[in-house]
């Protein structure tokens, strides 16, 4: 049975339930119908309770490190502290799960046709001088991605592995996992989803040192990140991806 718990720890039972306790904070904008944020709260409450998604099984059955894999608690909304420089990282979905000897942190970003951020350098033109954004982008890059420089890159993605590594490291996970969770229907752009695609395997292409086309059901890893202060260098990742066709 799977334990999934709200933003201050509320016991979720049921899809209403997920949404009261665990909304996004633009929740006016992002919880309809065919937006990420409500498809997979829905998905993992299909049957009145929660159970892991058909899709989601399918990749935990299609890779070795996964087989096996029992999830038993879900944190929607868990944010993470990332560095000293304020707001953290908020997870779409955290999960935490054991296969065989290994205990498995998965960190689930949701998305339709939304953007993953914005690019790192034209982020950083419009910050102010006194912001703590380009020391936390430089922090990040530097942990994540072992170079000074990600501003072709969206900002989204480098603090969504930070976050997965972090979140790793405290809940005593000996693997972690990224893994992007999307959902298509008729109602998405086209052009949208094609850019996150795009930006999404240049993200994992810097990230693995070679040309990254993620597929669906794909596990790829493990890599090894640079590490920092705050971001662990020890902690096995892995990348994938699921779809829902809606």
């Amino acid at each position: 049975m799977i334990k999934v718990y709200g933003k201050s720890n509320e016991e979720i039972q049921s899809l209403s339930d997920w949404l009261t306790y665990a909304a996004p904070a633009k929740k006016g904008g992002h919880l309809k119908d065919f937006r990420s944020a409500m498809e997979l709260a829905k998905c993992w409450f299909r049957d009145g309770e929660a159970m892991v998604p058909e899709e989601v099984q399918d990749l935990f059955d299609a890779n070795d490190i996964t087989q096996g894999l029992i999830i038993s608690e879900a944190y929607p909304e868990k944010e993470t502290r990332l560095d000293n420089y304020g707001k953290g990282r908020n997870h779409d979905l955290v999960l935490l799960g054991e296969a065989g000897k290994e205990r498995i942190l998965l960190s689930v970003e949701a998305k339709a046709d939304e953007a993953y951020g914005k690019v790192v350098g034209e982020y950083l033109k419009n910050v102010s001088a006194r912001s703590n954004v380009p020391n936390r982008i430089e922090q990040l890059t530097s942990s994540i991605l072992g170079t000074n420089t990600s501003e072709h890159l969206r900002y989204q993605l480098l603090h969504a592995i930070a976050g997965t590594l972090i979140e790793a490291r405290e809940f005593g996970a000996t693997q972690a996992i990224f893994l992007v969770h999307e959902f298509y229907s008729d109602q998405l752009n086209s052009k949208n989803i094609t850019r996150n695609t795009t930006d999404l395997d240049a993200f994992l292409s810097e990230l693995f040192e070679q040309r990254i086309n993620l597929e669906p059901n794909q596990l790829l890893g493990p890599v090894a990140v640079n590490g920092g202060e705050f971001v662990p260098d020890g902690i096995p990742l892995y990348v994938g991806k699921v779809v829902t066709h809606l």
